[in-house]
Parts: C-alpha cells; structure tokens; sequence
C-alpha cells in the first residue's frame, strides 16, 4: 500500500508538501491561496487541497506528518502562535504584536509542548477522518534535507543559511552515500540574513520582505565607495569576528557611526550601501564555506 507524507511549514512562507512511497506529489504554498506575501501562519488553504487529493485517492487512514519547526515557541510569544493556529489570515492584530514582544512567563520548553498539543488537536480536528501520526523536525535539518536529498551528490558539505529558524541561523552537515548526518547549528547571533535584513529596514524597507529590491540596487552601486570606508574596520578583525561572536547591535552601531561613512542620507548613498552588502556579505559566504570544505575534506557543497 502506498506511504503518505505530509510535509508542513508553519510559520514565515507557510507552505505543504505530499510525499507517496518517496515521491513528491504536490508542493504548495499558502501565499497562492491567501494572496498574502510571505504568508506567515498555519497552511490551512494549502492542508485542505492535499487532504482533499488523499480522500479522492483513499490514502488519508494513516498519514505520517512532518512538521519543519521544533522550537517555534522559542522565536515567537505562545501567545501569537495560538492566535495564528485558531486564526487562518495569516495577520496579526496590533494588540496581537504588542502581546507578542511580551517575554512568556512559561519555560521554553512547556511553551513548545503546549503548543504542540494544540496544534495536532486543532488538525485533527479539522479532519476527523484521517488518522495522524506526528513528527517534528529542526527548521535548518529540514533545509538540508530538501537540499541534499534533491542534489545529484551522493557526498558533500550541506550548508544551510537564513535569517533564524528554532534558535539558529544556518546548519552544516555531510551527507555521505546518501546518508545525511545530523547537523551542527549556527547561533541567531551570526546570522547573515539579519544582517540583510538590517540593511533592508535602514533602507526604509520592510524587512523579511523587501530584501530583494536591495540586491536590485546592489547591482547599480559600485561597493568599492563604501568598502574603502570599512577596511579600518576590518584591519581591526571585525570580518573575522562576524563568524564568532556577531550581533545586529554592533551593525546597528556601524550604520549609524558619527564618522558619517554609514549615515543613511542620500538615495546615491543607499545604491553603495546595498552593492557593499552583496560584497561583504559574499566574502564572509565565500570564507565559510571554503573552510567547512577544507576542514570536513568534502569537494561538493550543497547550499540552501
């Protein structure tokens, strides 16, 4: 009989997957139903298409889910979670953003089971004939996984890299015949992608959402304007220190330094300041990687 899987992401880009005996089926993303960019929640749109294909096909009786956040309580307040899962536009209310930033009064950890709990409830629920059988799976194990396992290399670096996702902002593992090893994560506080996203809201953008019209001005501006205006920084080891100890306030500090060579007033000046972003940020790619390859002595790299 034919094996099910039901791949769910809950949360930034909410998006499901249908898997039978290893196969992709379907692959959907919520924004194309709620017509809400980077729709953020739980795919209810995206469930019921897929769940409507298993009833057609007589495959819902035992449906293995795997869900792609472990630890979404650790990134947002218990509080939102509950009112994305009981509330399917995606959109959080003010009040709902300002309870939010409110610190839970519960530990992690009780925050990730209740919030479990209410989540397979609700699904199952919501559709009462087919019987669940849930897994969750780290965000950045997720990543390596749909990469390594869609690349053509049966050996290789993996690499994942993002703004954050359960605590971490990237992952590096091997994946040897196949086989994908579990992965080391990289802390919030290296991430590039908050770096982006920095640069994006100085820009006057909207972060985790506009990060693509700054690699469009990155290509008109020519970095070395603003490169030479950092090498002081980096004699002082500060690209060397972005792999160990970064956070966004010191690059919130540069930005804004009353030197003058970050102050962000001028549209000229934003076209440098995203072509010095696409450079720097490339260089520190570059480093690392070329390291996890020499240090792990893989020739492939598998990026996501």
């Amino acid at each position: 009989m034919p094996i099910p899987v039901l791949g769910i992401h809950i949360g930034h880009d909410a998006s499901c997957a249908l898997l039978i005996d290893g196969n992709v089926i379907l692959a959907l993303q919520e924004e194309r139903f709620s017509r809400i960019k980077n729709h953020t929640g739980v795919p209810y749109h995206s469930l019921s298409y897929i769940l409507s294909y298993l009833y057609q096909n007589n495959l819902h009786k035992n449906l293995q889910v795997a869900i792609s956040s472990t630890h979404l309580a650790y990134e947002v307040n218990l509080f939102a979670l509950l009112h994305r899962l009981y509330c399917p536009d995606g959109v959080l209310p003010f009040w709902i953003k300002a309870a939010s930033r409110i610190p839970s009064l519960l530990p992690l950890k009780l925050n990730e089971i209740i919030w479990r709990y209410f989540l397979q409830q609700k699904l199952a629920s919501l559709y009462p004939l087919t019987s669940f059988t849930f897994a969750f799976y780290h965000h950045h194990l997720a990543h390596s996984a749909s990469a390594a396992f869609s690349s053509p290399y049966s050996d290789a670096v993996v690499l994942t890299l993002d703004g954050r996702g359960d605590g971490a902002s990237g992952s590096y593992s091997t994946i040897s015949q196949r086989c994908l090893a579990d992965p080391a994560y990289i802390a919030s506080s290296l991430s590039l992608g908050q770096i982006y996203a920095e640069v994006t809201r100085y820009l006057g953008f909207t972060p985790n959402r506009h990060e693509g019209k700054v690699t469009g001005l990155a290509a008109r501006g020519n970095p070395k304007n603003i490169l030479f205006s950092f090498y002081p920084l980096d004699t002082l080891g500060f690209t060397n220190k972005i792999l160990s100890n970064f956070n966004i306030a010191r690059f919130k500090n540069l930005l804004t330094s009353s030197n003058g060579a970050y102050q962000l007033y001028s549209s000229l000046y934003n076209v440098f300041l995203a072509g010095f972003l696409k450079v720097f940020l490339g260089k520190i790619f570059l480093r690392l990687s070329s390291n996890l390859l020499k240090t792990l002595q893989y020739i492939y790299l598998i990026l996501s």
